[in-house]
């Protein structure tokens, strides 16, 4: 197989290459995938362009296909589950020096990158110093322009929609957004008109629970954004829209196996408690404190898979694999963090039941 290693040294489209050579960028595309081979005559100057050997231009490797690549693979994942995020990286970083132009090694790499932005206190910091959304973001749009892969290429497009904003680049995401789909026409949607039987319900209870998922977090997005003609809430109004939040899960999961969304609700207590705390109501925000300990705890000690067991969702199942730990924490931790790194809960640091609730969560 034909292969272009340049990408150990810099980042480069497929559309300069092939101005630069005069040729298309389908024709070079087919070059990295092995479906035809550059004329002999263009070697030299493509060795120049890159500033490597002829030898390094060749490459009989098909690297997704080796025992290095599968092992990568399993020790990415096993470090991804632990959440040790900067380990993620420097894996990440090292195979793509040897497999430069594989798109799992730069879309895992952009991944980390964002997890470690996306992380606690000193990860976030680090994050910042080293610019890594900056990067994450170069990635994306480098697998968005070449890869082949649509998988890929989605994930990309879905980060990118997420953090180009963060970046300042609001205009470049509502311009990927224009070429997604209505919520009413989206794959999931359509699934549940394709399959039939148990594989359709299944489908429409994952769709419940997504939704469900989808318009309870909206509700917290409602009370809690700031900025420039968003009508001010009341601390009272933001408390009731933050209830209705939980009140939406215990509908769905009345018989409270609430699973991945112990999570969901750990902060969602929290959230209540300092808004409870914003009123001087010291008594409801310790409440909410227990309860957020209370789901954090359940979160925390669930088993590696579990299905629901409410009769709207008992199809339904969570992996806890495939919702690793952001930054090494667990959600115990996570509450700690929020509970003692920010200075919002001190007014209660001379209250017994208070440092009771921290020393469990140490």
């Amino acid at each position: 197989m034909f292969s272009l290693h340049l990408w150990r040294y810099c980042y480069f489209t497929q559309e300069k290459l092939a101005d630069y050579l005069n040729v298309s960028a389908q024709s070079i595309s087919k070059w990295e995938n092995g479906l035809s081979y550059p004329d002999i005559a263009l070697i030299p100057t493509i060795a120049l362009f890159f500033n490597v050997s002829t030898d390094e231009l060749f490459s009989l490797s098909t690297y997704t296909h080796t025992q290095k690549f599968t092992d990568y693979k399993t020790q990415y994942d096993d470090l991804k589950r632990k959440g040790a995020i900067r380990e993620c990286i420097a894996l990440c970083r090292e195979m793509f020096l040897e497999y430069p132009r594989n798109y799992i090694v730069l879309s895992d790499l952009a991944d980390s990158l964002i997890s470690c932005y996306e992380g606690l206190d000193a990860n976030h910091q680090f994050a910042l110093d080293n610019h890594y959304l900056d990067e994450a973001v170069k990635l994306n749009e480098l697998i968005l322009s070449d890869c082949s892969d649509l998988n890929l290429k989605l994930h990309a497009t879905l980060m990118l929609c997420k953090y180009y904003p963060v970046v300042n680049q609001k205009d470049k995401a509502l311009t990927l957004i224009e070429h997604f789909s209505s919520l009413d026409s989206c794959k999931e949607r359509l699934l549940e008109d394709l399959l039939e039987g148990e594989a359709c319900i299944k489908q429409q209870q994952t769709n419940l629970l997504k939704l469900t998922d989808l318009a309870a977090q909206t509700l917290i997005h409602l009370s809690f954004t700031k900025g420039k003609n968003i009508p001010h809430l009341s601390i009272d109004e933001k408390i009731d829209f933050v209830l209705s939040s939980n009140k939406l899960y215990q509908l769905i999961i009345p018989d409270e196996n609430y699973l991945y969304f112990h999570s969901s609700l750990a902060r969602n207590h929290r959230r209540l408690a300092e808004l409870y705390l914003a009123k001087h109501d010291l008594e409801s925000c310790l409440l909410h404190l227990n309860q957020a300990f209370f789901h954090a705890k359940c979160y925390d000690d669930l088993p590696a898979s579990s299905h629901y067991t409410s009769p709207f969702i008992s199809l339904c199942e969570f992996d806890k694999n495939t919702y690793p730990n952001n930054g090494e924490v667990n959600e115990c931790q996570r509450l700690y963090y929020m509970l003692t790194a920010q200075g919002l809960f001190d007014p209660l640091n001379k209250d017994s039941r208070f440092v009771q609730l921290i020393e469990k969560l140490i």
